[in-house]
């Protein structure tokens, strides 16, 4: 193990020790908090904890809405690898809040926001007169600090800009039911409403692909989604409440699950070593 890897190590230590008996309810409370209770309890306060390095989707995602709702000015390493002295190097002759990318990442993020740009459907929904982006929200919810950041809001609608691996409707319906969107965009709509007394008339997402040749698809969000959306954030919020009241984060099961296999079929196994 190199030396990079044991500072990183090290860390990753010291932070899970010092959030260990850490108070989540000190932390305004996230959407993509809440999220995390779909998985368990313990995945949910680790969320609210521990900050955790973007993946490349969420890296090219922050470069795309970076160029079309404006945000953190991108920084392209000419590099072929994100780490390394010189990579150390060039991060620090940046600006603080630039979004450091390799030339690939960096150049599809234009690519993706170019196709954006082209899609009127999408620039309809992004800039309509008097919309505000990426403006941070703070209420209260049943006794807990909330905080959250739409894309686009206006007066009369709110938006988010998604990429994905597959903009066609049905297929994007699917994966943003999977990543919960509409749980998302329920409770924003619920923040709008918390802190201006009118909930939006419309809501919206804009998907795009992140792969050539970048197709775009305008979804709007129908009544029950949006309520749909909203019971399964309020079981979480919920569930959150008694975890922070007791003290108590389960995972996944307290108790021996049972590991049955159907009627002998014809199975196609993995040879991959996973140990």
């Amino acid at each position: 193990m190199n030396t990079e890897a044991l500072e990183r190590t090290g860390e990753l230590q010291a932070m899970l020790r010092d959030s260990s008996n850490e108070d989540t309810r000190e932390h305004p409370l996230r959407n993509s908090h809440l999220k995390a209770m779909g998985r368990s309890p313990l995945h949910c306060r680790h969320a609210i904890l521990c900050d955790t390095e973007p993946t490349l989707a969420m890296r090219v995602g922050s470069g795309v809405h970076s160029l079309l709702l404006g945000g953190p000015p991108l920084a392209c390493y000419p590099g072929k690898v994100r780490r390394g002295r010189e990579y150390d190097a060039f991060c620090e002759s940046q600006p603080d809040n630039a979004i450091v990318m390799t030339s690939a990442d960096y150049d599809r993020s234009h690519r993706i926001a170019e196709s954006v740009r082209r899609d009127p459907l999408a620039m309809d929904v992004l800039y309509r007169p008097g919309s505000v982006y990426e403006q941070t929200i703070l209420w209260e919810q049943n006794g807990r600090a909330r905080r959250c950041t739409p894309d686009v809001r206006s007066d009369t609608h709110l938006a988010e800009l998604k990429s994905t691996r597959n903009a066609a409707p049905e297929k994007f319906r699917w994966d943003a039911i999977r990543m919960g969107y509409h749980g998302q965009l329920a409770d924003y709509a619920n923040a709008i409403h918390a802190t201006t007394g009118t909930y939006p008339k419309d809501v919206f997402i804009v998907a795009v692909e992140q792969l050539p040749p970048f197709g775009v698809s305008v979804h709007r969000l129908t009544t029950r989604a949006l309520d749909m959306g909203e019971r399964m954030v309020r079981a979480w919020l919920e569930l959150l409440l008694v975890c922070e009241e007791t003290g108590l984060w389960p995972g996944y099961s307290q108790s021996v699950i049972e590991f049955d296999v159907d009627e002998p079929e014809e199975f196609v196994f993995d040879s991959g070593d996973d140990e």
